[in-house]
């Protein structure tokens, strides 16, 4: 396989990745979005309340947190060279 076409395949399967997260948050579908999420997620919203992977999802459990719509706008994936996770940071290799 050439490395467009890797590059190619790569970034359908993110982007099919996000599909399912944008109608997961939709659904309140929380087992999708358990799947999805990593369990070191911080979500911050954009009243600055932070939620970790367990509060998101038990907000979407009891019904607190209901998404009607989600619109994105030019999605794109960028392909880096290489990225080394190392806690909360990641540095380009």
């Amino acid at each position: 396989m050439q490395m467009a076409d890797h590059d190619s395949s790569v970034e359908r399967i993110l982007l099919n990745l996000d599909d399912q997260r944008c109608e997961a948050l939709l659904n309140g579908d929380a087992t999708t979005i358990n799947a999805l999420f990593a369990d070191e997620l911080m979500y911050v919203h954009s009243s600055a309340i932070v939620d970790t992977k367990t509060s998101y999802l038990q907000s979407f459990r009891t019904g607190a947190m209901m998404y009607q719509i989600i619109e994105l706008r030019d999605r794109q994936v960028q392909m880096v060279d290489h990225l080394d996770w190392h806690g909360s940071h990641a540095r380009r290799g």
